[in-house]
């Protein structure tokens, strides 16, 4: 009976997940056309905050130390399941594009919305491609947006803070702006690693202090500030860093 209950309530969040997505993407539409990018961001926001409560999902902020509202930044995060993308969307404190694996904008309507909401999808398969991404979400980053990247590149172990990366902090370097660091706990109670039921839990955001880009994109320069974001992200989700190579 407990599993039968169990089922039921997954099935009855899923609905109605599909269905709020549904109801906000149409109504992104004009904000498309009006306010574009800022827009968009603000449907999102509240698109994420809906879903998650109608899933018993609480999110808090925990910190906002160091923080201004005066973007741009790049915001980079730890990454263990989907729900991080929808907890960062209903919490940042400033509107962002997502930068996210190509793959995922086949997720049905949780994906067409989040390349609809303009995300920056990058195709890891094809160097060529995956370059030209990176140069958009560049140039968006120039023109004042906010960029959101998981530096880890993919989804992690539970409790673990994967290796980084390099192309977020070529992209930091080149764009001369900031990376603010974010924390997620939690993400795993919420929707666990690579399943689909969403359970009743508690996420927490934790932004940290900013960390200056290098005025130099060097290979020195790019692995010392992934030393220090690498640190920054285990200490605000209380992870411990894998230490295998990238």
């Amino acid at each position: 009976m407990p599993e039968k209950r169990g089922f039921l309530r997954a099935a009855v969040v899923g609905a109605g997940f599909v269905i709020l997505t549904i109801i906000f993407s149409f109504a992104a539409i004009p904000m498309v056309i009006v306010a574009r990018d800022r827009g968009v961001a603000w449907v999102a926001r509240w698109w994420a905050r809906a879903a998650l409560g109608a899933a018993g999902v609480k999110v808090e902020l925990t910190d906002l130390s160091g923080v201004t509202l005066e973007p741009p930044y790049v915001v980079m995060a730890n990454h263990t399941s989907i729900s991080d993308i929808v907890a960062l969307y209903a919490t940042l404190p400033i509107p962002v594009r997502f930068v996210a694996k190509r793959e995922i904008q086949w997720i049905p309507i949780f994906g067409w919305v989040l390349g609809f909401g303009g995300a920056i999808m990058i195709d890891r398969s094809n160097r060529e491609r995956a370059v030209a991404s990176m140069q958009r979400a560049g140039r968006a980053v120039r023109r004042g947006a906010s960029v959101v990247l998981f530096p880890e590149g993919t989804r992690t172990p539970v409790g673990f803070l994967g290796p980084l990366k390099k192309g977020p902090f070529h992209l930091a370097a080149e764009a001369q702006v900031p990376i603010l660091p974010v924390g997620i706990l939690g993400s795993n109670d919420a929707l666990e690693r690579g399943g689909w039921r969403i359970n009743r839990a508690t996420m927490r955001i934790r932004i940290g202090t900013p960390i200056a880009a290098p005025t130099e994109d060097t290979d020195e320069a790019r692995a010392e500030l992934s030393e220090r974001v690498a640190a920054a992200l285990a200490k605000l989700a209380e992870l411990k860093v894998l230490d295998s190579p990238g």
